[in-house]
Protein backbone atom coordinates (compact mmCIF):
# COMPACT_ATOMS: atom_id res chain seq x y z
CA UNK A 1 0.00 0.00 0.00
CA UNK A 2 3.08 1.95 0.21
CA UNK A 3 3.38 2.98 -3.57
CA UNK A 4 1.83 5.84 -4.86
CA UNK A 5 2.62 4.46 -8.04
CA UNK A 6 0.14 1.07 -7.63
CA UNK A 7 -2.45 3.52 -6.56
CA UNK A 8 -2.13 5.23 -10.27
CA UNK A 9 -1.65 2.38 -12.30
CA UNK A 10 -4.96 0.86 -10.58
CA UNK A 11 -7.14 4.22 -11.25
CA UNK A 12 -5.30 3.79 -15.11
CA UNK A 13 -6.13 0.37 -15.66
CA UNK A 14 -9.66 1.21 -14.64
CA UNK A 15 -10.18 3.93 -16.29
CA UNK A 16 -11.29 6.01 -13.49
CA UNK A 17 -10.43 9.43 -13.40
CA UNK A 18 -8.59 11.21 -10.43
CA UNK A 19 -7.17 14.33 -9.54
CA UNK A 20 -4.02 15.19 -6.44
CA UNK A 21 -3.56 12.65 -4.20
CA UNK A 22 -4.91 13.51 -0.43
CA UNK A 23 -4.30 11.38 2.74
CA UNK A 24 -6.39 8.23 3.15
CA UNK A 25 -6.77 7.21 6.86
CA UNK A 26 -7.04 3.74 8.01
CA UNK A 27 -7.54 2.69 11.62
CA UNK A 28 -5.33 0.38 12.82
CA UNK A 29 -6.65 -2.00 15.94
CA UNK A 30 -3.20 -3.72 17.28
CA UNK A 31 -1.78 -1.94 20.65
CA UNK A 32 1.25 -0.56 19.91
CA UNK A 33 3.83 2.02 21.61
CA UNK A 34 4.07 5.10 19.32
CA UNK A 35 7.62 3.86 17.79
CA UNK A 36 6.07 0.42 16.95
CA UNK A 37 2.81 2.23 15.52
CA UNK A 38 4.98 4.32 13.03
CA UNK A 39 7.00 1.59 11.90
CA UNK A 40 3.98 -0.41 11.45
CA UNK A 41 2.45 2.50 9.17
CA UNK A 42 5.79 3.03 7.50
CA UNK A 43 5.48 -0.82 7.03
CA UNK A 44 2.18 -1.16 5.54
CA UNK A 45 1.04 2.08 4.51
CA UNK A 46 2.35 5.52 4.26
CA UNK A 47 2.89 6.98 7.87
CA UNK A 48 0.94 7.50 11.06
CA UNK A 49 -1.94 9.85 10.38
CA UNK A 50 -1.37 13.48 9.29
CA UNK A 51 -3.85 16.02 10.82
CA UNK A 52 -2.90 20.06 9.84
CA UNK A 53 -5.33 21.71 8.70
CA UNK A 54 -9.24 22.14 8.83
CA UNK A 55 -9.69 19.82 5.39
CA UNK A 56 -7.24 17.35 7.19
CA UNK A 57 -9.75 17.12 10.29
CA UNK A 58 -12.60 16.89 7.69
CA UNK A 59 -10.85 14.18 5.23
CA UNK A 60 -9.91 11.89 8.88
CA UNK A 61 -13.53 12.49 10.39
CA UNK A 62 -14.77 10.98 6.95
CA UNK A 63 -12.34 7.97 6.88
CA UNK A 64 -12.25 7.31 10.13
CA UNK A 65 -15.93 8.01 11.51
CA UNK A 66 -16.44 4.50 12.57
CA UNK A 67 -13.99 4.56 15.31
CA UNK A 68 -13.98 8.58 16.52
CA UNK A 69 -14.67 7.54 19.61
CA UNK A 70 -11.72 5.05 19.94
CA UNK A 71 -8.63 6.34 20.53
CA UNK A 72 -5.26 5.44 18.73
CA UNK A 73 -1.71 7.22 17.76
CA UNK A 74 -1.69 9.79 15.33
CA UNK A 75 2.03 11.44 13.67
CA UNK A 76 2.48 14.09 16.11
CA UNK A 77 6.22 13.09 18.68
CA UNK A 78 8.56 15.52 19.59
CA UNK A 79 11.89 15.23 20.97
CA UNK A 80 12.50 15.01 24.87
CA UNK A 81 14.42 18.13 24.48
CA UNK A 82 12.15 20.14 22.38
CA UNK A 83 10.08 22.84 23.68
CA UNK A 84 7.16 22.25 21.56
CA UNK A 85 5.82 20.34 19.18
CA UNK A 86 6.77 21.25 15.54
CA UNK A 87 6.63 18.43 12.89
CA UNK A 88 4.36 15.40 12.03
CA UNK A 89 5.70 11.95 11.11
CA UNK A 90 5.71 12.64 7.59
CA UNK A 91 7.67 15.64 8.19
CA UNK A 92 4.60 18.07 7.57
CA UNK A 93 5.28 21.19 9.30
CA UNK A 94 2.82 21.65 12.66
CA UNK A 95 -0.14 24.11 11.34
CA UNK A 96 -2.70 24.86 13.97
CA UNK A 97 -2.95 21.49 15.85
CA UNK A 98 -6.65 20.82 17.58
CA UNK A 99 -5.81 20.19 20.85
CA UNK A 100 -8.50 19.00 23.68
CA UNK A 101 -9.10 21.64 25.99
CA UNK A 102 -6.46 21.33 28.57
CA UNK A 103 -3.67 19.61 26.53
CA UNK A 104 -0.90 19.66 25.98
CA UNK A 105 -0.96 18.25 29.52
CA UNK A 106 3.03 17.94 29.93
CA UNK A 107 5.17 18.64 27.70
CA UNK A 108 8.60 17.88 29.83
CA UNK A 109 7.43 14.08 30.06
CA UNK A 110 4.59 13.54 27.53
CA UNK A 111 6.28 13.40 23.76
CA UNK A 112 3.77 11.36 21.90
CA UNK A 113 0.18 12.29 20.78
CA UNK A 114 -3.37 10.00 20.17
CA UNK A 115 -7.07 11.47 18.60
CA UNK A 116 -9.81 10.92 20.43
CA UNK A 117 -12.88 12.62 18.73
CA UNK A 118 -11.23 14.80 16.75
CA UNK A 119 -9.34 16.09 19.30
CA UNK A 120 -5.16 15.70 20.59
CA UNK A 121 -4.24 14.50 23.26
CA UNK A 122 -0.33 13.86 24.86
CA UNK A 123 0.51 10.86 25.93
CA UNK A 124 3.81 8.79 27.45
CA UNK A 125 5.19 7.20 24.08
CA UNK A 126 5.18 4.14 25.53
CA UNK A 127 1.59 3.80 26.05
CA UNK A 128 -0.03 0.81 24.66
CA UNK A 129 -3.02 1.89 22.23
CA UNK A 130 -4.72 1.43 18.32
CA UNK A 131 -3.30 3.95 15.94
CA UNK A 132 -4.39 5.34 12.73
CA UNK A 133 -2.38 5.68 9.46
CA UNK A 134 -2.79 7.20 5.87
CA UNK A 135 -1.87 6.33 2.32
CA UNK A 136 -1.88 8.62 -0.81
CA UNK A 137 -4.81 8.92 -2.57
CA UNK A 138 -7.51 10.37 -5.20
CA UNK A 139 -9.90 12.65 -3.50
CA UNK A 140 -12.32 10.99 -5.39
CA UNK A 141 -12.96 9.07 -8.85
CA UNK A 142 -15.21 8.83 -11.75
CA UNK A 143 -16.33 5.52 -12.69
CA UNK A 144 -17.90 5.45 -16.25
CA UNK A 145 -20.41 2.32 -15.41
CA UNK A 146 -23.90 2.85 -16.10
CA UNK A 147 -26.02 2.13 -13.11
CA UNK A 148 -28.85 3.60 -10.85
CA UNK A 149 -28.45 5.27 -7.72
CA UNK A 150 -28.89 2.39 -5.58
CA UNK A 151 -26.48 -0.07 -7.65
CA UNK A 152 -23.82 3.35 -7.32
CA UNK A 153 -24.07 3.43 -3.71
CA UNK A 154 -23.68 -0.20 -3.30
CA UNK A 155 -20.42 -0.19 -6.11
CA UNK A 156 -18.80 3.04 -4.56
CA UNK A 157 -19.38 1.20 -0.77
CA UNK A 158 -18.12 -1.96 -1.73
CA UNK A 159 -14.66 -0.56 -4.16
CA UNK A 160 -14.13 2.65 -2.82
CA UNK A 161 -16.06 4.64 0.54
CA UNK A 162 -19.04 5.97 -0.66
CA UNK A 163 -21.02 8.15 -3.07
CA UNK A 164 -19.29 12.03 -2.38
CA UNK A 165 -20.74 14.50 -0.71
CA UNK A 166 -20.16 17.96 -1.24
CA UNK A 167 -19.93 20.06 1.52
CA UNK A 168 -17.18 22.64 0.91
CA UNK A 169 -15.46 24.52 -2.05
CA UNK A 170 -12.84 22.31 -2.24
CA UNK A 171 -15.21 19.00 -2.25
CA UNK A 172 -16.82 21.12 -5.27
CA UNK A 173 -14.06 22.51 -7.14
CA UNK A 174 -13.13 18.55 -7.15
CA UNK A 175 -16.17 17.43 -8.13
CA UNK A 176 -16.27 19.56 -11.21
CA UNK A 177 -13.08 18.72 -12.26
CA UNK A 178 -13.59 15.09 -12.17
CA UNK A 179 -17.02 14.80 -13.33
CA UNK A 180 -15.39 16.70 -16.36
CA UNK A 181 -14.30 13.48 -18.44
CA UNK A 182 -17.98 11.87 -17.57
CA UNK A 183 -19.49 9.76 -20.65
CA UNK A 184 -22.96 10.75 -19.45
CA UNK A 185 -24.41 15.03 -18.84
CA UNK A 186 -25.02 14.24 -15.46
CA UNK A 187 -23.37 12.04 -12.21
CA UNK A 188 -24.64 10.68 -9.61
CA UNK A 189 -23.68 11.41 -5.71
CA UNK A 190 -24.32 11.22 -2.50
CA UNK A 191 -27.55 13.24 -2.45
CA UNK A 192 -30.63 11.50 -1.01
CA UNK A 193 -34.29 12.89 -0.24
CA UNK A 194 -36.36 10.83 2.37
CA UNK A 195 -38.63 11.85 5.11
CA UNK A 196 -38.75 14.79 3.75
CA UNK A 197 -35.02 16.12 3.55
CA UNK A 198 -32.33 15.58 1.27
CA UNK A 199 -29.09 14.43 3.30
CA UNK A 200 -25.46 13.03 2.47
CA UNK A 201 -25.78 9.24 2.64
CA UNK A 202 -22.22 9.15 4.37
CA UNK A 203 -23.65 11.29 6.91
CA UNK A 204 -21.60 14.82 6.27
CA UNK A 205 -23.86 17.27 7.08
CA UNK A 206 -25.76 18.89 4.24
CA UNK A 207 -24.14 22.57 3.90
CA UNK A 208 -25.22 25.09 1.57
CA UNK A 209 -23.86 24.49 -1.62
CA UNK A 210 -26.61 22.30 -3.06
CA UNK A 211 -29.98 23.74 -4.28
CA UNK A 212 -32.57 21.40 -5.02
CA UNK A 213 -36.37 21.18 -4.63
CA UNK A 214 -37.78 21.06 -1.31
CA UNK A 215 -40.60 18.28 -1.94
CA UNK A 216 -39.03 16.35 -5.23
CA UNK A 217 -41.88 13.68 -6.14
CA UNK A 218 -41.16 10.42 -6.25
CA UNK A 219 -39.09 8.74 -7.97
CA UNK A 220 -37.08 12.14 -8.47
CA UNK A 221 -35.44 11.83 -4.93
CA UNK A 222 -31.40 11.04 -6.05
CA UNK A 223 -28.89 14.04 -6.78
CA UNK A 224 -27.27 14.04 -9.14
CA UNK A 225 -24.53 16.79 -10.51
CA UNK A 226 -24.19 18.38 -14.07
CA UNK A 227 -20.68 17.15 -15.28
CA UNK A 228 -17.94 19.63 -15.27
CA UNK A 229 -20.37 22.23 -13.71
CA UNK A 230 -21.86 22.99 -10.38
CA UNK A 231 -25.29 22.64 -11.54
CA UNK A 232 -27.54 20.22 -9.29
CA UNK A 233 -30.57 18.65 -10.18
CA UNK A 234 -32.72 15.68 -8.82
CA UNK A 235 -33.19 13.02 -10.98
CA UNK A 236 -34.91 9.41 -11.22
CA UNK A 237 -33.20 7.20 -8.96
CA UNK A 238 -33.86 4.81 -11.33
CA UNK A 239 -31.64 6.44 -14.06
CA UNK A 240 -28.58 5.28 -15.00
CA UNK A 241 -25.15 7.31 -15.23
CA UNK A 242 -21.70 7.61 -14.16
CA UNK A 243 -21.04 8.28 -10.88
CA UNK A 244 -18.41 10.01 -8.45
CA UNK A 245 -16.91 7.61 -5.13
CA UNK A 246 -14.70 8.84 -2.04
CA UNK A 247 -11.35 6.92 -1.86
Amino acid sequence: MKSVHVVLLLVALTKESTLDLVRKNFFVSQNMTWSDAQEYCRMHYEDLSTINTPWDLLKFGRDIRDYLYVEGWVGLNKGSFDPVYTVWSDGSILGLPLWKFGYPSNLMSLHCVSVYNMELIDYNCKKLMPFFCYIWAPPMVLVEMMLTWEEALQYCRTSYTDLISVTTDEDLKSSKSTSMSSKTSRVWTGLRFMDGSWFWVNQDPLGNLTSLPSCPVNPYRCGALKAGQDVWENRDCNEKMNFLCIY
